[in-house]
This record gives C-alpha cells, structure tokens and sequence, in this order.
C-alpha cells in the first residue's frame, strides 16, 4: 500500500511540476523576445558524466524538483533563456547542459566514437543526472533535445517524473525506417530501370521499324 501511495504521490508530482514547465515553455513562447547579453545563462559548471565532460548552466534551489531543459540543433542553452528564471521562480533546481557537440560539452577521451544517435543523447541525460546524484526529474526539449528527452523517459521510466516536448522529433525506429526507405530506393529505381528498359524498346523498335522498312522497300526511282 505504501508503495501505491509513493507511487501516485509522484506522478501527482510529477504531473504538476510537468505543468509548471509547460506552462513557462507557453509564456516563453509568447514573448519571443531576445533577451540581453546581461541575462545569458553564466557561469557555466562542469561535471564528468559517462563518455563526456557536460557544461551545464543551473539555477534554482538546490533541493527543489528538478527539470532538466535540453536544447535541439543548431541551437543552444539560451533557448531556455526566458523559461529558466521562471521554472526557478517556482522553486524549481533547473538543469541546463549543452549536449554533446555544443558548446563547452566535451568528449572526455580523444578515441570515443562520436555519435548523434538518438539513444546516445538520452543516456547523456541519465549520465549527468547519476554525475550529479539526482534520482528523478522532469525532461523537457525540443528538436533533438525532445528526442533525446522521450529517449531518457522511455528507457529509464523510473528516472522520469514527468515530460515536456516541444516542435520535437520523437522517438524513431531507424531501423524500420531505412527498411521502409530501402524499399521506396529499391521500387523508385527498379521504375527507373523499366522506364529506361521500355525507352530503349520503343527506341529499338522505331529504329527497326523505320530502316528495316528502308531495307526492304525499293527506291521510288526503281519501281516500274
């Protein structure tokens, strides 16, 4: 019983600090406009999370809900600018990281593979939420943070209280996709080589019918 009562205590929460960021995501949004270099998101902190060395901008209380708001490409962490003081305002702890290739993010060995996947950047965020002893938060993005941010919550549940995703491309099955986009390749081109193919009968067949009757018939002049 105890369990099914901490259970829906989280969700509850889960739910509402989910809310709480949507909502500042929604006023963000309508004022577009560009904040000052007075409140760019500095100074930055560093912290060694799995494969990478993660630069991270945080504001808000220290024990407080955590959202951790991931950027897309090509932008960066200033896209949460105006979302940031709003969410800490609340008293929310905001996590704020460049992801892997932005910024001041860096590859902590020289021979890692670099890799954009999609399940790459959503176990960056399970990393840099272990590298700062945090146990469970709330994942908003939008573009490829999105991704990476449904990634974290689909694999690792138990690690999410609740998700915000914005003009984001979801969770794709690449697999099934290039299937899918190998098919179209294989038809689009086996089309094409029946269009050639039927080009070069009817090509063939002109030529043939036009000399072969050239062949055959006799010139006017000889006709009796």
């Amino acid at each position: 019983m105890a369990d099914f009562v901490d259970r829906r205590r989280r969700l509850f929460l889960g739910a509402a600090l989910s809310g709480v960021t949507a909502r500042a995501f929604a006023q963000s949004a309508r004022n577009p406009a560009r904040a000052p270099s007075s409140q760019r998101l500095e100074p930055l902190r560093h912290v060694d999370a799995g494969v990478l060395n993660i630069a991270y901008y945080e504001a808000g209380p220290a024990a407080g809900p955590v959202a951790i708001l991931l950027h897309g490409f090509p932008y960066d962490i200033h896209s949460y600018v105006d979302v940031v003081a709003q969410l800490a305002a609340q008293g929310c702890r905001v996590i704020v990281p460049y992801l892997r290739g932005f910024g001041a993010t860096r590859f902590r060995d020289f021979a890692t593979l670099r890799s954009g996947e999609q399940a790459a950047i959503g176990a960056d965020v399970i990393a840099l939420m272990d590298a700062l002893a945090i146990k469970r938060a709330v994942f908003a993005g939008h573009n490829w943070g999105g991704r990476g941010a449904c990634v974290a919550a689909a694999l690792w549940p138990e690690r999410c209280t609740g998700l915000v995703t914005v003009n984001s491309y979801l969770i794709q099955d690449l697999g099934r996709a290039m299937s899918v986009a190998n098919r179209i390749i294989c038809l689009l081109e086996g089309h094409a080589v029946l269009e050639s193919a039927a080009q070069d009968l009817t090509r063939d067949a002109v030529t043939d019918a036009y000399f072969g009757l050239s062949r055959h018939t006799a010139p006017v002049e000889a006709i009796p």
